[in-house]
C-alpha cells in the first residue's frame, strides 16, 4: 500500500480500547464470516493471518520502533508509526493495517521485537 490515510485520534483510541480477540477478528476477510462458523475458528484463522503478515514486516516494524521509541509520546502516536510501516510493507486495507498495529501494541512491541518468534497469541 503506497499511501494510507492517517488514523484519527478517536479511531486509534477506539482500536486500542478493544481486547486482543476483537482486534484479531478485524483481520479476517469478509468471506470468513460465512466460511468459519465458530468464534474459535475465526480467532484461529485471524491469529494465523497475524503471524503470517507480521513475520514479513517484523524487521521493518522493529527497526522503526527502535528509531522512534524515545520520541513516541503516546500509544496513538505509536499506532500511527506502526501502521505507516505495515502499510508501506504490505498491500492490506486500512482496517487490517490498523488492527494489526493495535495488536502489536497490545501484545507488546518490545516483546515481539526481542523474541525469536513473533507468535504469542
Amino acid at each position: 500500500m503506497d499511501t494510507m490515510k492517517s488514523i484519527s485520534q478517536p479511531e486509534a483510541e477506539r482500536l486500542l480500547a478493544l481486547d486482543e480477540t476483537d482486534l484479531y477478528l478485524l483481520l479476517l476477510p469478509p468471506e470468513a464470516a460465512t466460511d468459519l462458523y465458530t468464534r474459535e475458528g475465526k480467532l484461529a484463522r485471524a491469529q494465523e493471518i497475524f503471524r503470517s503478515h507480521f513475520k514479513r514486516v517484523r524487521r521493518a516494524v522493529c527497526a522503526k520502533y527502535a528509531d522512534h521509541k524515545d520520541t513516541t509520546k503516546s500509544a496513538v502516536d505509536l499506532l500511527a508509526l506502526i501502521a505507516l510501516t505495515i502499510g508501506n510493507a504490505l498491500d492490506l486495507g486500512p482496517t487490517t493495517v490498523y488492527a494489526m498495529s493495535a495488536l502489536v501494541i497490545k501484545i507488546g512491541i518490545g516483546e515481539l521485537c526481542n523474541s525469536p518468534r513473533p507468535d504469542r497469541t
